[in-house]
């Protein structure tokens, strides 16, 4: 418990590991992904059901870390948010940050809980 403290007050010094999980189907097409950050770019991923990518990153000095990523599948094209620091009513903070992209939308959880639909495709 003692680290997670000293994590917190520290933000360069908290890890965090990302996982983005293909959930939906190869037909017509694999899902499509590209994630970044203001300071990092992830690139451009093509995920077949089952496949996940997964990255790890630090926490930057000021606190204000944030990934979006784009996914495209099907006719369908979505950006959201994977993970922000604080602020808005959609953010992520988390040590072990998991995506389940599925064919009615995004679903997170964090390591140990239960998944959540957090976005719609549309």
């Amino acid at each position: 418990m003692h680290a997670a403290k000293d994590s917190l007050q520290n933000p360069n010094s908290y890890k965090v590991q990302m996982h983005i999980i293909n959930g939906v189907p190869d037909n017509p097409k694999p899902l499509q992904l590209h994630c970044a950050s203001a300071d990092d770019d992830i690139g451009t991923r093509v995920l077949i059901n089952g496949e996940e990518l997964d990255w790890h990153f630090n926490i930057n000095f000021f606190g204000t870390t944030l990934y979006h990523c784009h996914f495209n599948w099907d006719s369908k094209d979505k950006s959201i948010v994977v993970f922000k620091v604080k602020g808005s009513t959609h953010w992520h903070y988390c040590n072990q940050c998991y995506w389940l992209v599925k064919p009615d939308g995004f679903y997170f959880r964090t390591d140990g809980s239960n998944w959540e639909k957090n976005y719609d495709w549309d």
